[in-house]
């Protein structure tokens, strides 16, 4: 009787469109058939439970003193809903351990960091104002909107220069473009035209 309630649930759950059937191998039978029913409908859960999808700037190179927006945004199958959270954290350079950066109440983001993002516009973005030395590593974005747990995680990875170095690093560069193209004009092969010897015309003979 049990294992009858048993396949009557489990297969009005998996229940699928007129036009399909649900096949149930020939060697499943009886109480394997209601765990192999049960088995397949997590499956089916697990498949059809929405993910959210998350996107980040990737690698920035910032000067210190600076401000920076850590951009993260995100896309959600499923409405906001009273559990839906934003987390980010820090893991340094050297390979020290991971700490939150947001939301935090303590440590060396608790003053400098805030949150500038739109969570209807699925924008999870934060500001760091004051950018330190220290503040180079990895930032992760993480969002969570359940049921809508499941997906990529967003990485920033973040570089900080000594101020003013961009800047001379980029006149560098060009300097050496330009030295190069000036290089390659004064080297340009010259395109001359060949020339043609003159062959002597042959004298006229006199005929005796």
């Amino acid at each position: 009787m049990h294992s009858t309630v048993c396949l009557t649930r489990r297969k009005r759950s998996l229940a699928q469109p007129s036009s399909q059937k649900l096949i149930i191998p020939k060697s499943v039978q009886g109480k394997d058939m209601c765990l192999w029913l049960l088995r397949l409908e997590i499956e089916v859960a697990i498949w059809r439970r929405p993910t959210i999808r998350v996107s980040t700037a990737g690698n920035l190179l910032v000067q210190n003193g600076t401000d920076v927006s850590l951009s993260c945004t995100f896309s959600s199958a499923g409405t906001i809903g009273p559990s839906f959270s934003i987390s980010w954290t820090f893991k340094p350079q050297n390979g020290g351990t991971s700490e939150n950066a947001y939301p935090t109440k303590k440590g060396r983001f608790s003053r400098r960091i805030s949150f500038e993002g739109n969570v209807m516009r699925g924008d999870a973005s934060l500001k760091l104002r004051n950018v330190e030395f220290t503040d180079n590593g990895t930032y992760t974005c993480s969002v969570m909107n359940p049921p809508n747990i499941d997906g990529n995680i967003g990485e920033v990875k973040l570089g900080v220069v000594l101020k003013g170095m961009v800047q001379h690093t980029m006149q560098y560069f060009l300097s050496l473009c330009c030295i190069y193209l000036r290089f390659l004009r004064a080297h340009k092969p010259s395109h001359t035209s060949r020339t043609h010897k003159a062959v002597p015309k042959p004298s006229p003979t006199s005929h005796v």
